[in-house]
């Protein structure tokens, strides 16, 4: 009696994963911490427009006191970071390294 068995999808994804994954020799997303991108970045710009082009960012410090809340958040890639403070969730003050 020959019995054959279903392959878990869960192995097919992975190996198809693994394989388009390996195309190219290389990242082919360009990176989004650029001087442009930088520049882009202006006083009072909401935080949901810098990450609309930066990306998520991480959070480094963070509070609030009497109403107003301060976030501190950067972005790094290797040699490269921009870091943003947000005041109520707008651009206070920028600074980049690297770019």
């Amino acid at each position: 009696m020959n019995v054959t068995r279903p392959v878990p999808t869960v192995l097919v994804a992975s190996v198809l994963l693994a394989a388009v994954g390996g195309c190219g020799g290389g990242s082919s997303v360009p990176s989004r911490l650029t001087m442009a991108n930088y520049d882009r970045i202006t006083t009072g710009m909401p935080r949901a427009e810098v990450e609309a082009f930066l990306g998520l960012g991480r959070e480094q410090v963070g509070g609030a006191i009497g109403g107003m809340s301060t976030t501190v958040v950067s972005w790094q890639e290797s040699d490269k970071s921009i870091t943003v403070t947000f005041v109520n969730d707008k651009v206070a003050t920028r600074d980049e390294d690297g770019l």
